[in-house]
């Protein structure tokens, strides 16, 4: 007996969903310029790596036998790909069938493929074109009701929408007319691309005329206008262009925030050294010189990938690496505002910074920062709010921070080079300068009264420049100001380079804290093939009791390695007992101890020599001081603390009525 017919059936109705809205709708499609849906998903990911979801979903039509004669396929497509070797989900709009819109739409696809990327940890790139899968007035008559927004049941899209940005990369890629929804599932994305034919807006020309504005696509929301305002961060001139763009952002990133950057192979010497940077800074502060050649001498050679460039230009923003080690670059631009902070640059201060910490990402700024925008104009934008507010997003994050003072740090704004209350990285060249204002104005202020009275107000305003212009050189800051050293140009790479290698480690762990809170899909310690735990992460923080989860694993010796799947470590070590590198104790046991719930209140101790063990009962958690070498822990539910050669070489754990067993081993080295 064969099953040929059935799969027969299944290729006839796959060759539907292939044909899209019909042929006329993909030749109209290509006469525009634009690739269709599966054509854009083919040119995003790995050839090949294509597994879609949902194929046959679809509004079916059927003959007086009930047979299914044709099928218009819903007007999403989604599945998991590939990109350079790594696995992300792609969705997209089909806007040969109704324009993307709802009414041809199964609405369960674009969330189903935002759900796929929370609940598997993987990066999502959105294809839009059209309304995103929104509503048109159509719907109405179509559905037989108007749409109420954020109705019953109706939520969920837009909660994932905004949710996965907490969660994993997103990426937004928009592609001839986006409205709408459309616009919003555009804009929310930690990178967002448009081609240059394109236009997005919340509602377009058709509807903006009846306001008195008759516009056009491109000048109601063209490139032009969207990068310029920020709502999108690249313009690119082809399709190919947006993938290729898409394809790089994602290379910096981690598949989650569960995850740590990737760290490359580095063929540039990371002690290279560039004589030329001794030339770049004029000596005449008032002139302007051009920081992105900069940029490009001290970062892995071609690694530099800007984001937002039409957006806050005082500050230029993107991705790098340096010695393979990737990083968020701030680098202040004297060519706009002379590098002073207006609104919109301290809003995209806060987009990267949010990034940054968002994905574990070291931070490097590359300052020349006289402080904030000054005049009318400013005051007019709130530029000090919006200032204090990127303040704010910088103190608030937790990731390394290493500042090169190029030339200019004043004010307010010269302040917010690193993150307040803890330690950054500080080096300047030797043309910094720094000051609660700029000499220039500031002395006829200060001074006033002495210049005013001296026979020759010019010779003395002179004077008083020369005096403290040796006062504020950088060559005095090292033992008054916290910064590290001053340093020639040429070793900014070397020193930066160092720096992110230090900070890798910091970011992984940080990454790990940050995993530990979700207990979701375990998967942080897991056995060995030898059954002893790897645990990358016992170097935690010598800080309160971190816990991480575990991944459940399979093993056929009785349930010896089988842990309970939203179980819990708790470890409190002292840092008398533990090696940040390689944790070992110096004696005695040493413990992984599992909860079925994180550690709370109502905590005793009991003493436990090694090598004895000791039963603890009872339902709340309950700590044990392990002495004489042992460390302290906290622990739940129902615990014994045996020998080192019991239970196959470990304790024995009781959770909930069911036996597990687990070694105890010294763990693997952080990886």
């Amino acid at each position: 007996m064969s099953w040929q017919p059935e799969l027969d059936e299944l290729a006839r109705r796959k060759a539907f969903a292939h044909e899209m809205g019909g042929a006329d709708k993909v030749k109209r499609q290509h006469d525009g310029g634009r690739l269709t849906v599966r054509e854009r998903i083919d040119g995003l990911v790995d050839t090949g790596s294509f597994q879609e979801v949902g194929t046959l979903s679809g509004i079916g039509e059927y003959d007086a036998s009930n047979s299914l004669t044709t099928v218009t396929p819903a007007n999403c497509v989604f599945g998991r790909g590939k990109v350079e070797g790594r696995p992300v989900v792609v969705v997209g709009d089909d806007f040969t069938v109704r324009g993307g819109s709802a009414d041809a739409s199964i609405s369960a696809k674009p969330l189903m493929a935002e759900e796929m990327a929370e609940a598997f940890r993987l990066p999502i790139v959105r294809i839009i074109e059209g309304s995103g899968g929104g509503g048109s007035v159509k719907t109405i008559e179509t559905k037989g009701a108007a749409n109420l927004p954020g109705g019953v049941g109706g939520t969920r899209g837009f909660y994932m929408m905004t949710a996965n940005l907490a969660n994993v990369p997103v990426v937004g890629i928009g592609l001839g007319s986006v409205a709408g929804l459309g616009a919003a599932r555009l804009a929310s994305s930690h990178f967002s691309i448009m081609s240059t034919q394109s236009a997005m807006f919340v509602a377009g020309p058709p509807v903006v005329a009846r306001l008195g504005q008759p516009l056009t696509k491109q000048e109601l929301g063209g490139a032009e206008i969207q990068t310029r305002s920020g709502a999108i961060d690249n313009a690119v001139e082809t399709e190919a262009e947006a993938f290729e763009q898409a394809r790089r952002f994602l290379s910096y990133l981690p598949p989650s925030v569960h995850s740590v950057p990737p760290v490359i192979e580095c063929n540039d010497d990371p002690e290279r050294t560039d004589e030329s940077l001794l030339s770049v800074i004029p000596r005449n502060r008032r002139q302007i010189y051009k920081v992105r050649p900069i940029i490009e001498k001290v970062v892995d050679a071609g690694s530099f990938f800007e984001m937002g460039r039409n957006f806050g230009r005082s500050i230029v923003a993107g991705l790098a690496r340096f010695g393979g080690h990737p990083v968020v670059l701030f680098a202040s631009d004297p060519y706009h505002n002379g590098g002073s902070w207006n609104a919109e640059t301290c809003q995209k201060v806060v987009r990267f910074a949010d990034l940054a910490e968002t994905f574990h990402l070291p931070v490097v700024y590359l300052m020349d920062c006289p402080g904030f925008l000054i005049g009318l104009e400013a005051e007019k934008t709130a530029t000090i709010r919006h200032g204090v507010r990127a303040m704010a997003a910088m103190n608030q994050t937790s990731i390394p921070w290493c500042t090169v003072i190029m030339r200019n740090a004043y004010g307010v704004a010269g302040a917010a080079h690193q993150p307040g209350a803890r330690l950054s990285l500080r080096y300047a060249w030797p043309s910094a300068s720094w000051g609660s204002l700029p000499l220039e104005g500031g002395i006829e202020a200060a001074y006033r009264a002495d210049i005013d009275g001296a026979a020759d107000p010019a010779a003395k305003m002179k004077e008083i420049e020369d005096r403290l212009n040796k006062l504020r050189s950088p060559f005095e800051a090292p033992r008054s100001s916290g910064l590290r050293k001053s340093w020639t140009h040429a070793e900014t790479r070397s020193l930066l380079c160092e720096f992110a290698r230090m900070a890798q480690p910091v970011s992984r762990l940080e990454s790990l804290f940050d995993a530990a809170l979700n207990v979701r899909s375990p998967a942080l310690i897991r056995l060995g093939e030898s059954g002893w735990y790897e645990a990358p992460a016992i170097a935690v923080s010598l800080r309160p009791p971190i816990a991480l989860q575990l991944e459940q694993v399979g093993g056929q010796r009785a349930a010896r390695h089988r842990m309970q799947p939203a179980a819990h470590i708790v470890i409190h070590a002292s840092q008398q007992r533990i090696d940040r590198a390689r944790p070992q104790f110096s004696q005695g046991l040493h413990h992984l101890v599992f909860t079925p719930q994180p550690v709370r209140n109502q905590a005793f101790n009991h003493g436990v020599r090694p090598g004895h063990e000791k039963a603890v009962p009872g339902r709340e958690p309950v700590e044990i001081d392990c002495q004489q070498g042992a460390q302290r822990l906290e622990i739940g539910r129902h615990v014994a603390i045996g020998r080192a050669d019991d239970h196959g070489g470990g304790a024995h754990h009781v959770v909930a009525g069911k036996e597990d067993f687990f070694a105890l081993q010294q763990p693997a080295d952080v990886v």
